[in-house]
């Protein structure tokens, strides 16, 4: 990814996350066969300190990536639902869905 298609990534507070960063894969990625409307977001975020390093991070940041079906904020109206919204949504809920996988 470009560096000029990362954004700021934000905790559910509001709140800047140092070192974390979000971009959206939509585009670049083959979703023929998944419902209309989905996107492919993509945060990346240095490791917390004492964290295991895993193979799959690029330049000591962690990639992850998820699905989400939210529109676009320059078409949901009224209220914006922008990237960095999308991402910190998922961040307060992936601690519920984790069990479930």
């Amino acid at each position: 990814m470009p560096e000029w298609a990362w954004t700021p990534a934000y905790d559910g507070d509001g709140t800047q996350r140092e070192g974390a960063d979000v971009a959206e894969l939509t585009k670049l990625v083959d979703l023929s066969d998944w419902p209309p409307g989905m996107r492919v977001i993509v945060p990346r975020e240095r490791p917390h300190a004492g964290a295991q390093l895993r193979a799959t991070d690029i330049d000591g940041n962690r990639i992850t990536c998820f699905v989400t079906n939210t529109r676009r904020a320059d078409v949901v109206q009224p209220m914006s639902v922008t990237l960095p919204v999308i991402a910190a949504r998922s961040r307060t809920s992936a601690v519920v869905a984790m069990p479930i996988f």
